[in-house]
């Protein structure tokens, strides 16, 4: 998905939650640096209308993943 708003999370057991909010590239790519251990959290919606429905007027599609970096041992 092109140009979709992707936010990533990081946290420490000493800092509080840095956000970073990112947009795909034209093949549906994000970069990032994964610069300091900690947990990590990595998430993105994508909305579609829904037409001729009377309940709803968007299907949303959530995506996330998690996952600690930990420098090596």
């Amino acid at each position: 998905l092109t140009d979709k708003m992707v936010v990533t999370w990081h946290k420490t057991t000493t800092t509080k939650t840095r956000q970073q909010k990112l947009r795909t590239d034209a093949k549906g790519f994000i970069t990032f640096p994964l610069d300091q251990i900690g947990q990590w959290m990595v998430s993105t919606v994508h909305m579609i209308p829904i037409e001729n429905d009377s309940e709803a007027n968007y299907q949303s599609y959530w995506g996330s993943l998690t996952f600690e970096f930990s420098a090596p041992q």
